[in-house]
């Protein structure tokens, strides 16, 4: 989970994770940008794939990082 820079309206990303957690996603953990969530996706799995799921406002800030 990840907060997205910039904007007011986005939950703090240790509170997304703990509904992740709550909705039985054991595994998810929060991160203090998209860069280093998927830094710490490919260390701990280098052919892992990603699923970005929220708002357009976080894919754009994704496709911004990643183009």
């Amino acid at each position: 989970a990840v907060s997205i820079p910039g904007e007011a309206n986005t939950l703090p990303a240790e509170t997304t994770e703990a509904a992740a957690r709550a909705a039985g996603f054991a595994r998810a953990s929060s991160a203090d940008s998209v860069a280093d969530a998927l830094e710490r996706i490919i260390a701990a799995d280098p052919h892992a794939r990603v699923l970005i799921c929220g708002s357009l406002y976080l894919a754009g800030q994704v496709l911004k990082e990643n183009g």
